[in-house]
């Protein structure tokens, strides 16, 4: 597994974020996490959801990237993506390998997601934290990129106003990840995107 530090991929076109930080006390924070924090989803649970995958392989050039699929993106549908619950820096998002023309696709977890709860939505918005690794792979022409390539990792957050929400309720999942490697020159050289909205199978 590879770990990140909230690297941030862009990789179509520029992706704006707004972010504001607010300073506190360690007896505040702790006030404010003992009172407020409500988990939507029981930590330690799995939850599966069953959707439509769009992805979106892509090739880098000299000045960015391109399609490398005639049809530049695909949909999958009955895709089940699998979430599990936790508190902070201890969720996981597991997403089942697939083949989009020239890129197979393996199996994607990205562990230790950092995660904010919303009692007032009823839902979960989660990305990547200090604390997330990722196991991820893909292979175009013969040659496999794994987690040891990854450059960075992206994962959409509800101020992206551009881009699919991602979040998590007892009900639906929607996320969108991008993902580029590298080669052992450390020269990007293929990148995926994902966007993902799935409902949740009765357990």
């Amino acid at each position: 597994m590879k770990k990140f530090f909230h690297k941030v991929a862009i990789v179509l076109v520029a992706m704006t974020a707004s972010l504001s930080f607010t300073s506190c006390d360690s007896d505040t924070l702790t006030t404010i996490l003992g009172t407020v924090i409500q988990y939507i989803l029981d930590p330690g649970t799995s939850y599966d959801y069953k959707g439509t995958l769009k992805s979106g392989p892509l090739k880098a050039t000299g000045d960015g990237f391109n399609w490398i699929n005639s049809n530049e993106t695909s949909t999958f549908s009955n895709v089940t993506v699998r979430y599990t619950a936790g508190t902070n820096s201890s969720a996981t998002l597991e997403i089942p390998g697939f083949t989009d023309g020239k890129m197979t696709v393996g199996d994607i977890t990205i562990n230790g997601l950092a995660i904010t709860e919303s009692s007032s939505a009823k839902k979960t918005t989660f990305g990547i934290g200090d604390n997330s690794t990722i196991v991820a792979s893909v292979t175009v022409d013969g040659v496999k990129y794994d987690e040891n390539s990854i450059s960075s990792v992206y994962i959409s957050s509800l101020n992206d106003k551009d881009y699919t929400s991602t979040y998590v309720t007892s009900e639906n999942l929607s996320t969108y990840i991008s993902i580029v490697f590298a080669n052992s020159e450390g020269e990007n050289v293929y990148a995926l995107n994902i966007d993902y909205s799935g409902s949740i199978i009765a357990q």
